[in-house]
């Protein structure tokens, strides 16, 4: 999805790490994925893992309109307090009115994060570790640097960071032809003059660790 702006530094290379730097040293434990709709047609998806002890940090991909749809990533810890499924789009960079719903069930991580691959990992070996993570997030920005609506979208990042993190081969939910109408919302969008409404929340809560 699309962003008007961002608040990105020169150095940031399209990646907004913020809070999330405090669990760089924290073992990923767990992966999901979650959607919720954004308008009639489009949707909005994103990755959860679980850190540590009980934290919990989102990640999500948009494209920046005013940069010539450049890709941006975006990471927030949420926390260690429990937070429901409904909870997490209060802490998406974007809005909508469709209630959030799981796309990859949590499932455990694997000891190495693998490389992206097209439904499924390749076999690189990223430290399993919030650090290893953010070095994955850059390499997947270095690949794709820019958003496409039905190429290299939010859906395409939140599945692809799942797999590789968990060792999987889950297939996007618009390839498999189960969502065919959002993805020509995604389509639709980044032909658009409209952008996304940027929701700021702090980051301060959580939902209790997933299971596989």
């Amino acid at each position: 999805m699309l962003k008007s702006g961002s608040n990105a530094s020169p150095t940031s290379q399209g990646v907004l790490w913020g809070s999330c730097e405090i669990l760089n040293d924290m073992t990923v434990n767990a992966a999901a994925t979650y959607c919720f709709a954004l308008n009639g047609i489009a949707s909005h998806c994103f990755a959860v893992v679980h850190v540590g002890d009980g934290y919990l940090a989102m990640l999500e991909l948009y494209g920046i309109r005013n940069r010539s749809f450049e890709a941006e990533i975006a990471c927030q810890n949420l926390g260690t307090k429990d937070l429901s499924v409904s909870d997490l789009k209060a802490y998406s960079h974007l809005n909508g009115p469709g209630d959030v719903f799981e796309q990859q069930a949590t499932k455990f991580a694997s000891k190495c994060i693998g490389g992206w691959k097209d439904k499924g990992y390749t076999g690189k070996c990223y430290k399993d570790t919030m650090a290893g993570l953010k070095k994955w997030v850059r390499a997947y920005l270095n690949k794709f640097p820019q958003y496409g609506g039905l190429t290299t979208n939010c859906q395409k990042f939140s599945v692809g960071l799942c797999n590789s993190v968990t060792h999987s081969d889950k297939e996007e939910r618009q390839r498999a032809g189960m969502d065919l109408v959002n993805g020509v919302g995604w389509a639709l969008d980044g032909l658009s003059s409209s952008s996304a409404t940027s929701s700021k929340a702090s980051a301060s809560a959580t939902k209790s660790r997933g299971h596989a």
